[in-house]
Order: structure tokens, then C-alpha cells, then sequence
């Protein structure tokens, strides 16, 4: 998906009408979109109870009200405007003539004091406005944010600037964006990705040989998006045509991080997994795995003999996964050496990216890696490079000088070619801020990889599946541990048929 400029969009905007297609019509389709997506979050979270709407005097209230009007009559809501809806003008106006009956509105310049049960819908600025927020809007703003309730807000978090990304004195801290028509360019710079939380795109209805031809920023991956890459499954399917991986994983120091990965490699979609370990891996292990105990070096991780014994599981595997749990033993260079000159797939992550690092040498386009900060300023380093700053421009450089797939993971991750392609992940919580998170992760984009998908659309799929399922709430006493058994009911939203 296009990330695009405020400029941009407005001309998008400008073209869908002469089109035919009524500023109206569009506010109303945002709108509707909105509603949907609110109407899902509220009914999945725990304790809340009703919504609040607060608005502003422009055309993001009128997406506001449309949302109100829109929302299932069973979900309370109330609409609490910082200036009166008299004061709207064109379609945001007759947006105010249509509210229903049934839904209140305060009218005040003073914010109210939200229940605790209350999720809150920012409608207060929206894609015009730069700049620092005047009272009341900036009282309103400091009262949403003091609130402890959560928010969505309705394209931008007011008080954004969606070119830059730079934030107001006062801003919107939100929970989840709803953006419109295409991604703005705000949302991925500056204060962007803090301010934004999760992403959603609401469709409203511009012609898409529009959207094709406007110029991008950039990309971003949404639902949308990954939608395209998970198809019907054939119906004669059986279990080696789905794709079998090979897990290289677990030490005697971290035994549960290949539990983790075979995990989610099964709940991910595999169809076939075996899981090579020089220990006894800790925790549940599904019934369906089949192990295969190598040989354990001194330090009771990954060497020289267990490499050897790799032979006859890569010649029955379509791709690998390795790296969650190796330690770091002073013979795991040559099991790496072993996977590397294979020609299957490969996802690597944890310390087969230090090991990486320790000895650097170009991979091919078919092997993803999924480097946290740290582990990237490593490979970083050993190509006699310096860490940028710009995340999307260390993904890209990362993948140009490895020549590998790089998912460069953090909020709004980054996955990026060896050709110069780069898109920003759009889902994910502070919840996949836990230790084991990047074990499911590399499972998952193995199991991908293993079905047959080029590395460059497996890593962007998976990356995305990963966060959906982090995306839980409460977000505290969420860990790894949970993320698998999320990924079919991920599976089943993004694609039905998948």
C-alpha cells in the first residue's frame, strides 16, 4: 500500500470528485469504515463499555459523526464536541443534519471527565491542521490522554503533522489509527510511529486507477495487503505440498526457544515439522512435531558434529528456520556454514545473526533475517558500516549490504529487499515487547517460507500475522508462550479461505 503526502490526498481527493464521486460520499465511507473497526475493538475489549466521540470543527468531526450514526444501535454512544455542530460547514455540516436522534451531544469547551469503561474516538484535527493546538482543543487533548481509556483516532492523532511527523505542544497518544484512503506520510516519521499505535486503512471509495497513478513515499503492509498473499488452499493439498521446515534451535541454556518456534511454524500453516536440537526442548510440544536430538557441542548448543548429522534433514525439507536458542559456543560457525551453503530458504534470527556477524559474508535473496536494533548495529558493523538513524533506510541499507531479506523488528517494523524495496509494517502492541516474541516470529516466516512464498512476501506476511496476534488486551501478563495458538484465528480475519 502507497504511503502518501497530505498533499497528495487532497489531490486524490479533488480528482475522486470530478470523478463523480461527492466529498459527501466520501466523508460517509470513511466514516462507515471507521465504524466497523471500532465497533470490533470495542466488542474485544475487556471492560469497555460505552464510546466517546470528541470533535472538533472541521471535516474529522464530520468523519466523527458519521461514525456515530454508523455504529450498531446496541453500542452506546455519545458525542462530546469542543465547538457546536452548528458551526461545521459543508459535509461535515450536513453530516451534523443527519446524527440521529438516539445519539446524544455535550456541547462544550470544557473536556469531560471520561469513565474508566469509556473507549474514545478522536475526531478533533484532522489532515489540514500544522502546527501547535489551540484551547479548547488542546484541553481536550491533555483530557483524552489523561484518561487511562483507550483511543482510536479517526486519520491522524490530532495534533500530528501528517507530512512530518512532527507533534504539537499537545497531541493524541492513540491506541489505534484509522487512516484513510492510503497511509499518510506523518505516520511513519517523527512522533508518527509513538503517537499512532496500530494501523487500519479505511477504504472510501476513490477510483482505484486514482490510486494507482499518485505518487508514494513509500509502502506500507496492511491486512489488505496480506489478504492477496494467502490464497485457497487447493482442496487435494496434503501435508508435504504445504511445505516442510526444518528448526535448527534450543541450547542447553535456551531449550524453550525452539518449543516456541515449532509452535508457531505448525500453527502458522506448515505442513510438515521437524524440529533438530542438540537438547531436550522445554514445554509443551505439539504431538504432530517430529525431533531429531543432534549430537551437542561442549557448551550444549550447535557444532561440528551436529552439522554433519544436518545432511539428511535438508534433503527432506523445503526450508529452514535456525538461530532461537543457539547460545553462542564457539563451534556454531560451522553449522552455520552448513545451513548458508545449502540451497533452501532460510529464516535466521538470534544467534545465527551474531554468528553472522562474527564472520560476515554476502547471503542469497532467498534467506530472510530478522535482526532486533541491536543484532542489526552488529551486521551493522561487521560490513564496516555505519547504523543509520531513519529505520526504513537501515532495513534497506542492511538488505543491500547482506543481499538478504531483512525484517529489521520494533514498532512499525521494517522488511526490506536487496533490490531497494521497503514497506513498514502497519499492526503490533507493546504486548510482543516480551522475551521469546522473536522465536514465534521466525517460526512463522519459516513455515511461510516452506510453503513456497519468495522471501521478500513471506517476511512482509509474516511480520504483519505476528503483530495482529500481539495485538491483545490487557497488554501486561502477555507472553510469547501465547502468541501461537493466536495465529489461526489471525489467519482466519485476514483471509477467510486462508
Amino acid at each position: 500500500m502507497k504511503i502518501i503526502s497530505i498533499t497528495a490526498m487532497r489531490e486524490l481527493e479533488a480528482q475522486a470528485m470530478a470523478a463523480g464521486v461527492s466529498g459527501f460520499r466520501l466523508m460517509e465511507a470513511a466514516g462507515r469504515a471507521a465504524a466497523a473497526e471500532i465497533a470490533t475493538m470495542f466488542r474485544q475489549h475487556p471492560g469497555v463499555n460505552r464510546i466517546a466521540i470528541v470533535t472538533g470543527k472541521g471535516n474529522n468531526a464530520g468523519d466523527g459523526l458519521v461514525v456515530a450514526a454508523a455504529l450498531p444501535p446496541d453500542i452506546p454512544v455519545t458525542i462530546h464536541a469542543a465547538a457546536p455542530l452548528h458551526t461545521l460547514r459543508g459535509d461535515a455540516a450536513a453530516h451534523a443534519a443527519r446524527l440521529p436522534r438516539r445519539v446524544p451531544v455535550l456541547e462544550s469547551e470544557t473536556p469531560p471527565e471520561f469513565a474508566p469503561d469509556t473507549l474514545i474516538v478522536d475526531a478533533l484535527l484532522g489532515t489540514g491542521f500544522t502546527g501547535d493546538p489551540r484551547e479548547p482543543l488542546a484541553g481536550y487533548i491533555r483530557a483524552v490522554n489523561a484518561s487511562g481509556c483507550p483511543v482510536v483516532a479517526l486519520d491522524l492523532p490530532s495534533g500530528l503533522d501528517g507530512d512530518s511527523g512532527r507533534a504539537g505542544r499537545e497531541a493524541i497518544t492513540a491506541d489505534l489509527t484509522i487512516t484513510f484512503g492510503l497511509p499518510k506520510t506523518g505516520l511513519f516519521r517523527g512522533d508518527g510511529p509513538r503517537l499512532c499505535g496500530a494501523l487500519r486503512l479505511g477504504e472510501i471509495g476513490i477510483p482505484r486507477e486514482l490510486l494507482a497513478n499518485v505518487p508514494a513515499d513509500g509502502e506500507a503492509f496492511f491486512a489488505a495487503d496480506a489478504r492477496t498473499l494467502l490464497p485457497r488452499l487447493p482442496y487435494d493439498s496434503y501435508k508435504n505440498t504445504r511445505g516442510r521446515l526444518l528448526i535448527a534451535a534450543g541450547s542447553a541454556a535456551y531449550p524453550g526457544a525452539a518449543t516456541l518456534s515449532a509452535r508457531a511454524a505448525l500453527r502458522g500453516g506448515a505442513g510438515f515439522v521437524r524440529l533438530a536440537t542438540p537438547v531436550a526442548p522445554e514445554g509443551p510440544l505439539p504431538a504432530a512435531l517430529v525431533r531429531h536430538r543432534l549430537t551437542a557441542a561442549a557448551d550444549g548448543g550447535f557444532g561440528k558434529i551436529a552439522a554433519t548429522e544436518l545432511d539428511e534433514l535438508l534433503a527432506v525439507s523445503d526450508a529452514v528456520a535456525a538461530g532461537p536458542g543457539w547460545s553462542r559456543g564457539a563451534e556454531r560457525q560451522v553449522f552455520l556454514e552448513r545451513l548458508l551453503n545449502s540451497s533452501l530458504p532460510l529464516v535466521l534470527d538470534a544467534d545465527a545473526l551474531n554468528t553472522l556477524a562474527e564472520q560476515p559474508r554476502r547471503c542469497r535473496d532467498d534467506i530472510v533475517l530478522t535482526p532486533h536494533p541491536g543484532e542489526a548495529a552488529r551486521l551493522f558493523a561487521a560490513f564496516g558500516a555505519d547504523f543509520p538513524a531513519d529505520r526504513r533506510t537501515a532495513a534497506v541499507q542492511l538488505a543491500a549490504l547482506t543481499g538478504a531479506v531483512v525484517i529489521l523488528k520494533g514498532p512499525q517494523s521494517v522488511v526490506a529487499a536487496p533490490d531497494g524495496r521497503g514497506s513498514y509494517n502497519t499492526a503490533g502492541s507493546p504486548a510482543l515487547a516480551t522475551a521469546g516474541s522473536g522465536d514465534v516470529l521466525t517460526g512463522l516466516t519459516g513455515a511461510l517460507l516452506a510453503g513456497g512464498l519468495p522471501a521478500y512476501d513471506a517476511a512482509r506476511l509474516a511480520a504483519l500475522l505476528h503483530a495482529l496476534a500481539g495485538e491483545i488486551w490487557p497488554r501486561r501478563g502477555f507472553c510469547a508462550d501465547d502468541l501461537p495458538d493466536r495465529l489461526p484465528q489471525v489467519l482466519a480475519a485476514v483471509s477467510p479461505l486462508a
